[in-house]
Parts: structure tokens; sequence; C-alpha cells
């Protein structure tokens, strides 16, 4: 297997995933059903420590990402979900470049603020849109080998996407409208041994008419299958309000092998993916589906590698952001309330094992309090 990426995955929240309930983003299904449920928090950490082991097992190389204080602190804990915050590509120079999202859901822009943080200590270039160009890194799929793109069209916009494309070695694109709030709800690439697109697997029921024809015509462009999955390994169907959606196509695809959730139950697909000579490996993530992401969302990709240190200097970032936040909290009452409940539950002491010495804590700890004391 040819392995032209690193890859980001995210630690869970010190504190307990949405412990106070979900809340929902505008489009995303699995939120709008579980909205203000409380996910089994032990599980979660089990489903992401399987992940990593899948990773380890395959052969691939990733960076464990700490969950960033200033994250847990504000209760967005959607990022544990890397991918969203970034969308990442060989520039033209053949360097990495990172577009942060701007996101169509601002809730969740404080993850895009830390990835870029993090994206910067690797000396990766890091590219801020404009106002009017909305993207998520869940609304994009970019093949590394051959600079294949993918965008979605529901959160993410046209404007965005141009973005990423104009600044970015692309050969190929296709732009799509689909009713998944991320495109990556509703298809995945396959690759072969090489990193080179063999197949497209893809939900028609869930993207338009018209965007079918164009994914169709780009396949057909790129020497690709277009394989057509069932609602239930996708979003799932209007008609059971998308209860019935397993997100078995959010996969991660990498050279030869496709990591996700669970086994395509579309007859037909896991027997064709075999003679396409690509792997499907599974492991099950009920908790992380109940905020609409499986192993594409847990994970961001970036082509290059860098030593374990940047984790060291992010989170000492971090922890300085966090002091910031305290000195200068929201004005948003909503956002007050939430950090009110969430920092007596963050064990700041922690933060010793990424360098952090024992003043750096107390001072954090000090503010802490007299946040919570004057709120």
């Amino acid at each position: 297997m040819k392995n032209h990426c690193t890859y980001i995955i995210s630690e869970p929240p010190q504190t307990p995933w949405w412990g106070h309930g979900m809340i929902p983003m505008e489009g995303n299904h699995a939120m709008e059903l579980n909205a203000n449920k409380r996910p089994d928090n032990d599980k979660l950490e089990q489903e992401l420590a399987a992940c990593r082991t899948l990773y380890e097992e395959s052969g691939v190389r990733y960076l464990l990402k700490p969950f960033s204080p200033i994250l847990d602190a504000l209760y967005r804990h959607d990022g544990v979900f890397c991918t969203d915050a970034m969308v990442t590509t060989q520039g033209k120079s053949g360097s990495p470049l990172a577009f942060k999202s701007n996101f169509s859901a601002h809730f969740r822009q404080p993850e895009a603020e830390s990835l870029e943080r993090f994206m910067k200590l690797q000396s990766i270039r890091t590219i801020t849109l404009e106002s009017e160009q909305k993207l998520e890194g869940g609304d994009a799929h970019y093949t590394p080998y051959d600079h294949l793109y993918i965008g979605g069209l529901f959160r993410a916009n046209e404007r965005g996407h141009q973005a990423v494309i104009e600044q970015s070695d692309v050969t190929d694109v296709a732009l799509l409208k689909t009713e998944g709030f991320h495109v990556d709800t509703v298809l995945v690439p396959a690759l072969d041994v090489r990193g080179k697109l063999k197949a497209i697997i893809a939900c028609r029921q869930a993207i338009e008419r018209a965007s079918w024809d164009i994914l169709n015509a780009f396949a057909a462009r790129n020497s690709a299958e277009l394989l057509d999955i069932a609602p239930i390994d996708s979003i799932g169907s209007g008609e059971q309000h998308y209860s019935d959606g397993q997100y078995a196509v959010n996969c991660m695809p990498l050279p030869g092998v496709l990591l996700g959730n669970g086994s395509f139950q579309t007859p037909g697909i896991e027997d064709r993916l075999k003679e396409l000579g690509i792997e499907h490996q599974c492991s099950p993530m009920p908790e992380c589906a109940k905020s609409g992401g499986a192993f594409h969302c847990l994970t961001q990709q970036i082509p290059v590698h860098h030593p374990q240190e940047v984790i060291t200097w992010y989170m000492i970032g971090e922890a300085s952001e966090l002091f910031k936040l305290l000195q200068h909290p929201p004005l948003d009452p909503v956002e007050r309330d939430l950090m009110r409940k969430q920092l007596p539950l963050m064990q700041l002491n922690q933060l010793h094992q990424f360098g952090l010495d024992a003043k750096a804590i107390a001072i954090l700890e000090q503010a802490r309090e007299v946040f919570l004391s004057l709120t």
C-alpha cells in the first residue's frame, strides 16, 4: 500500500462527550434525532480506541491530537471530527495547503481556529477564506495521488470550493447538490493500491438528479466505477425520518483499503469491492453515528509527516488561548452558561503532561475560579 498522507485523529474530550445533551446542527439528521440526548461517553472512548487500532493494523501512521481545552471549555464537542475543520490539499507548487473551514454552522467555527493553530505549528500554509466563501472539511474529498476533488453544496458553496480548487493541484472536479449535510455522508472514493481512483460509492437517492449525472460523467472521465448504495448505507431515508441511516459510506479511503463503521448492506457492494481489489475493514461506531459521523469525519489527512513534539507546542498554545478566553469570556449568555457547566469538569492539572509547569497551571486554575465566581 503506497501511503501519500499522514492522518490526524483526535482524542475524546476530557469531559463527557455532549454530557449536557447534544446540540443539533442544521441539516444533520442524526443530531436532530438525538437532540438533547447524552451519548455513552465510555462507549465513545472505546470506539475511538478501536479506530486507532484499525489504523495501526492497516500500517497507517497517524498523529494523535489531544482534544483542545478551548473546545472543551466552550462545549464544542464535535471537535472530535477532525476532518470538518479543514480541507487539506497539495498546492500547485507541491507543498501542502490547509484551507480553514468557514462553517455555515457558526457554532463550530472555534474548531477551525483550533486546528489552524495546530497546522501552523507544522509549518503548513493555512488559508483563511472570505466570509462569503463557505467551506467545511466534511464537504470535500481530495485524492492525494491523482488530485481529484469532489465537493458538496449543502453547507459549503461554490465560491468556497473554487477558492480551494484555484490554489490547489486539482486535475478534475465534481461539485454536487445532496441531501447529506456533508458530501462524506453520501459518497466515498475508493482507491487502488497506488492511491488512484478505482470506484465511487454513492447514494443516488441522496444526490440531486443533475448532480448524479455530473458524478457519473466524472467517474467515467477518470475510469472509475460508480456504485449506487441504498439510503441505509448513507444518511437514511426521508420516509423513515432518516432514522435508518447507518453512515457506512463515511469511510476513510486509503490506498487499496476502506476503513468504515460497518459493512455495506446494499446487495453486491461488498462483493464488487473485493473484485476491484479493495479491502473493506470495519469497526462499529454507533456513538459517533449519533452525531452523524464515522471514520472519515474522525480523520484529517495531511500530505506530510512531522514529529510528535508538535503536540506539546499545540497544547501549550491552547492553554494560553484558554487563559485569554477566561480573561475575556463570550458576551453571549448561552455561551457563558455552557462554560459554567464545562469548566468545573475540566482537570487542568493534566496539562502538565504536555509541558505546562505547575505555576502556569495554577494561574489557569485561578482564572477559572475568577470566571466562575463572577458569572
